[in-house]
């Protein structure tokens, strides 16, 4: 047998263990990509569901590995009937839902978009206070005066037939109006970058605002401050 024969012949013994070797890491890395991408999501999925089962008494929250709280959860129970909605929430309170008796209702409480509005108010009221705390120099904010209004595409809800869905968003189109800044200290006047800046950081942390945002519904609010 010639030299080179020989040699050949010794590399056979190694290429195989190298192909063993490769195919064994192969399966590896594949198992440990699999482990990622459906067993830890799956587990956490579960995890989730099994915290939603029941009704919250409480509003709870989830650490995150760090240990800070990272979600912050609500509950809501209600009874409907007929037009009317009579709910309350896991923080105790009650609310109640109508509309008018021209959409078949008997017009005893706010309709559901109203209250959707009236929680725009409130959350941006309550971040913007937040805002105003932690930047600096301070906003102190004294109150807020809304003017809003919005509008939608009855289409969206009212088009037949009831068997296809409307092709036209049920959802807000546009929330238009102001918003007037009315500060603790009467003589502190902001400047059009720190009321920008407050009107910016305000919408972006909303949690309402950023769902409606999310939805496609426009903003064209002016916040704006009067002197005293």
């Amino acid at each position: 047998m010639s030299k080179i024969a020989r040699k050949e012949a010794n590399l056979v013994p190694q290429l195989i263990v190298l192909l063993f070797l490769a195919v064994m890491s192969t399966r590896l890395v594949a198992s440990a990509f699999l482990r990622i991408a459906f067993v830890v999501p799956t587990a956490r999925r579960s995890e989730c569901a099994a915290k939603r089962m029941g009704f919250h008494s409480t509003i709870r929250h989830m650490a995150s590995e760090d240990g800070e709280e990272v979600r912050k959860s609500y509950g809501i129970r209600g009874v409907g009937r007929n037009s009317s909605v009579r709910l309350e929430t896991s923080t105790g309170h009650v609310i109640q839902s109508d509309v008018p008796a021209s959409m078949g209702g008997t017009d005893t409480a706010p309709q559901p978009v109203e209250l959707l509005l009236g929680s725009l108010l409130g959350c941006t009221q309550a971040t913007a206070l937040y805002v105003g705390r932690m930047v600096k120099p301070r906003i102190l904010i004294d109150h807020l005066e809304f003017d809003l209004q919005a509008h939608r595409d009855q289409r969206g809800a009212l088009s037949q037939p009831i068997t296809t869905i409307p092709t036209i968003p049920a959802r807000l189109q546009q929330v238009s109006g102001t918003i007037t800044v009315h500060l603790k200290d009467s003589c502190q006047i902001l400047s059009a970058d720190q009321l920008h800046f407050l009107e910016t950081q305000t919408e972006a942390r909303c949690p309402i605002a950023n769902m409606m945002f999310a939805s496609g519904c426009q903003f064209n609010i002016t916040w704006k401050q009067i002197p005293s």
